[in-house]
C-alpha cells in the first residue's frame, strides 16, 4: 500500500500543524500531501505556506483561489467575499506586513498548484469530485450560485454528491471527518474543538491536533 500522509485544511494554524507533525512517526511522513486551504482565519498563513512550499506537495483549494483572485484583481468573486466572509482579513494583514516580495513569491507558488493528485490507489482533491461530471468537466466547470457568486470550480468548492470511482477519494473543504467505504474527508475546521487532521494511507491512522 502507498505510504502517503494526507493533511487536511490548515487554515493558517501553523503551531497546530507543527504539533500534529511532531507526534506522527517519521516513517509515516515519507510523502506528505496537503489538500489546500493553507491560509485564512488563523494568524500564521505565511509560515504555513512557507513550510508546505519547502516540505510537501499541495493541492489548490478554494481559499487559495479567493486569495489569488483578490491580489490578481481577477474579479471572479464578489467584492469583500474573501476579506469579510471567508477569514481573509488576517491573511491580508500578514502579507501587508511581510511585503510585496513575499506576497508575489507565494502568489506564483499557489497559482501553480494542481487541482488534484491521483496515485495508483487514491484520488486526492480539495473539494468533492461530483458524481455529475467527468474529471475533465470537473476541472472546467465554474458554477454560479443564487447570489451571483462566480469562480466556483467543482474540484475546489463542491461539498455534495460523492460517488465511488474505483479509487479511494480523500478531500477536505467540508469541515469535518467523514469516512465511507470509498472516501474520507480530512478537514477538522468545524470539529469541536477545531483541529488540523492527517491521515496515513498505509497505516490508516487518523491524527488530530486541536486549536482554539
Amino acid at each position: 500500500m502507498e505510504n502517503i500522509l494526507v493533511i487536511g485544511d490548515v487554515g493558517a494554524q501553523y503551531d497546530a500543524l507543527q504539533n500534529l507533525l511532531n507526534k506522527i512517526p517519521a516513517e509515516e511522513k515519507e510523502r506528505i500531501i496537503f489538500v489546500g486551504d493553507l491560509m485564512d482565519r488563523g494568524d500564521k498563513p505565511i509560515e504555513v505556506v512557507d513550510f508546505v512550499k519547502n516540505n510537501a506537495e499541495c493541492i489548490y483549494g478554494n481559499h487559495e483561489d479567493m486569495f489569488v483572485d483578490y491580489y490578481r484583481k481577477q474579479g471572479r468573486y464578489q467584492h469583500g467575499l474573501w476579506i469579510n466572509y471567508n477569514g481573509g482579513e488576517p491573511t491580508a494583514d500578514a502579507y501587508a506586513n511581510a511585503g510585496e516580495n513575499k506576497l508575489n513569491e507565494h502568489l506564483d507558488y499557489i497559482e501553480n498548484l494542481p487541482w488534484f493528485i491521483e496515485t495508483e490507489n487514491f484520488f486526492i482533491s480539495h473539494g468533492i469530485w461530483s458524481k455529475y461530471y467527468d474529471l475533465e468537466q470537473a476541472q472546467q466547470i465554474f458554477e454560479t450560485t443564487p447570489n451571483g457568486q462566480r469562480g466556483q470550480n467543482n474540484l475546489i468548492w463542491n461539498r455534495d454528491s460523492i460517488t465511488p470511482r474505483g479509487k479511494f477519494q480523500i478531500y477536505g473543504h467540508n469541515g469535518h471527518n467523514e469516512l465511507t467505504d470509498y472516501s474520507l474527508c480530512i478537514d477538522g475546521q468545524r470539529d469541536f474543538p477545531k483541529s488540523v487532521c492527517a491521515y496515513n494511507t498505509a497505516t490508516k491512522k487518523i491524527y488530530k491536533e486541536s486549536f482554539f
